[in-house]
Formats: C-alpha cells, sequence, structure tokens
C-alpha cells in the first residue's frame, strides 16, 4: 500500500514585498513552488509555499523549524502549513 501524498502549502507573512522576495531562491532550491502577493486590505505581503510529500513528523517537522527561521530572518513570521490529500 503506497502512503497517502498530501500538497504542503506553507504560508509566511512578511512587512514587504522585498523581505519575501529575498527567499525566493531558498524556497526554490527546497523543491517548493511558490507564490508572493499582498492580500487584499492587509498591509502584508505572503509567500505561499507548497510541495506534494508523504506526511509524517520525519518530513513536516524539520519543514516548519525551517520555514520559522527563514521567516524570521527577514522580520517575517511563519503561520504554519495545511495540506490538500492528493490521488
Amino acid at each position: 500500500m503506497q502512503p497517502n501524498r498530501l500538497t504542503s502549502f506553507s504560508i509566511l507573512f512578511f512587512p514587504t514585498q522585498a523581505h519575501a522576495e529575498a527567499l525566493r531562491d531558498s524556497i526554490s532550491a527546497m523543491g517548493f513552488n511558490f507564490d508572493i502577493h499582498q492580500l487584499d486590505g492587509y498591509s502584508e505581503w505572503t509567500l505561499a509555499a507548497n510541495k506534494t510529500l508523504v506526511p509524517s513528523e520525519t518530513n513536516i517537522l524539520p519543514l516548519s523549524h525551517k520555514f520559522e527561521a527563514m521567516a524570521v530572518s527577514e522580520g517575517g513570521e511563519y503561520d504554519g502549513w495545511e495540506a490538500a490529500l492528493v490521488k
């Protein structure tokens, strides 16, 4: 039986677009696709990173720590992750 795969979305918030853009190469090098945008009515910029992977503590926990450190390094905040089942 093959394990379920999830498309994981990690969300990071930054005070400016430049702060979010500063992580472009690092996020891409980790194998993530991403989108940087400003939500209507908010001053913060959002970096939404996504990647398909098998959900496990071994996969998710290190990524969460890495995203937290990356967000803080650019004056941002890591808001966690969510996932959608891939069939």
